[in-house]
Order: structure tokens, then C-alpha cells, then sequence
């Protein structure tokens, strides 16, 4: 169908966008913090007896990806028309002295961490989880 082969292309186009910018975000500092979602399986009592983890799927990293576009560009929109009014959330650059304790435990594995800027304490972080 010519429809569905259509869509297919556009689905593909916005993944392929999406991973642009989500490298882009990361090249730039980002840093990622992954959580596995989680729930519970109850018996017949409601009891909790099993906890599954659910699988993140590309197309929530998608989809995750255009809100966080769509946020900047609304903020960007607000500080624009709103200049002096606007309150807008910005994340500092990292607090090195509450990473004493991880840089410590780290370097005791052989891993450094670096959190002077956030895109080396990202850096960091991505080289300590392949390590």
C-alpha cells in the first residue's frame, strides 16, 4: 500500500532526525541519566510477586526527543516576547565538590571522572560505564 509505505519513510525520517539531535544534545554536554521503568506483578491477595522491567523501545527515545525540542523552542519563544520576565530553568555546571566521594570510589576502580563541565562528566560517566 502506498499509504502505508509513505508513513513508513516519514517514521524513518523523524527517527533519523531524532537521533541528529539527540547527538547534538549530547556532543554539547548533556548528560543522560537512564532509568529502567518498573512494575509489579500481584497475586491473587495483591501481594507484589514478580517486578518486571519494562524495555525501553527507539520509539520512546523518539518521541522523548521532540518534547525536549518542543520545550526549547517554546522556551526560546517565552525569553524572546518576555525578555525580562522570563523564568526559565537552566542547569549550572556540576558542583565538583559533591563528586568527591564518586571521584574517590572511582579512581579506587581504575575509572576517572571529571565532572569540571557537564559534557566531561558525561564523557566520564559514558567511559566509566564501558570500562
Amino acid at each position: 500500500n502506498d499509504d502505508c509505505e509513505i508513513l513508513q519513510n516519514d517514521v524513518k525520517l523523524l527517527t533519523k532526525i531524532a537521533s541528529k539531535l539527540r547527538n547534538d544534545r549530547l556532543e554539547k554536554g548533556a548528560l543522560e541519566l537512564a532509568s529502567s521503568e518498573i512494575r509489579f506483578e500481584f497475586d491473587g491477595s495483591r501481594n507484589p510477586i514478580n517486578i518486571v522491567t519494562k524495555k525501553e523501545m527507539e520509539v520512546n527515545r523518539v518521541v522523548a526527543e521532540y518534547m525536549l525540542l518542543a520545550n526549547r523552542k517554546v522556551a526560546q519563544f517565552i525569553y524572546r516576547i518576555f525578555t525580562d520576565a522570563a523564568l526559565l530553568r537552566h542547569h549550572p555546571s556540576p558542583d565538583i565538590g559533591r563528586f568527591t566521594n564518586a571521584i574517590e570510589l572511582a579512581k579506587s576502580q581504575g575509572v576517572t571522572i571529571d565532572p569540571s563541565t557537564n559534557l566531561s562528566l558525561t564523557k566520564s560517566l559514558i567511559e566509566a560505564e564501558e570500562a
